[in-house]
């Protein structure tokens, strides 16, 4: 067990964990820089590729509180149905009791790489394909593309690299200061990292950006970033 923050361990087997589940608000928000900045940012742009009878998927989709503000920000769209799609036991049960007022919204206990996806124009990747090996990634990007409508979108946030090492090293650094800030300890910040190997494998920026051309995406920019966090837009 790796003990990652105040109120959280982590077991390796079950990395989302009830502890996670419980805290996940506060531990992302302390761990990630600007996380509510980036979940605006998905929300803003989502206006402009939901129409009438548009299909939405999130991918990852952990207390679906992004989704219900992307069903806020929307609320004037006819016929719109919402998929958040997770892994996780505990926090599939944790997005379904907090969706269950929202009848166009539909949580699934899924893996996203055997989801079969309804034709969309919208799919979002918050922090959730970062975890997914490289191979399986390429296949996923390509599955999303083949999913999208004509000028639909593929909204992600990703942990990336720095490419060069004195800038990842100060990153890295600046980072660290950020999580102790928030009263995350040196030792649960180490717990963290070493709780992560295996699990997490980031690209850099110039990589994202070349997996999803190299699966379809013509149009394709980064929006925002915040130390090794990006958030990029992919139109079909």
């Amino acid at each position: 067990m790796y003990k990652v923050d105040k109120n959280i361990k982590i077991n390796p087997k079950n990395f989302f964990s009830k502890d996670i589940v419980k805290n996940f608000t506060s531990h992302i928000n302390n761990s990630v820089p600007k996380y509510s900045n980036f979940c605006d940012g998905i929300t803003s742009f989502s206006e402009y590729f939901i129409t009438d009878n548009s299909v939405v998927y999130d991918l990852g989709c952990s207390h679906a509180s992004l989704l219900i503000d992307i069903v806020k920000k929307n609320k004037f769209k006819k016929n719109v149905n919402y998929y958040g799609l997770d892994s996780s036991q505990d926090m599939f049960l944790k997005a379904k009791q907090k969706t269950k007022k929202y009848k166009n919204i539909f949580i699934k206990k899924q893996n996203i790489l055997t989801n079969k996806f309804k034709k969309s124009d919208l799919i979002i990747s918050n922090l959730t394909t970062q975890f997914i090996k490289f191979s399986e990634r390429r296949k996923l990007i390509k599955k999303i593309y083949n999913a999208l409508n004509e000028k639909g979108a593929f909204i992600m946030v990703e942990k990336t690299n720095f490419k060069l090492p004195l800038i990842q090293s100060i990153a890295n650094d600046v980072h660290f200061d950020f999580k102790r800030e928030n009263n995350i300890s040196g030792e649960e910040i180490l717990a963290k990292i070493r709780s992560m190997r295996g699990k997490l494998d980031p690209y850099d920026s110039g990589e994202n950006i070349q997996i999803l051309k190299n699966n379809g995406f013509k149009k394709v920019e980064i929006i925002f970033k915040e130390l090794h966090f990006e958030m990029v837009i992919a139109i079909k």
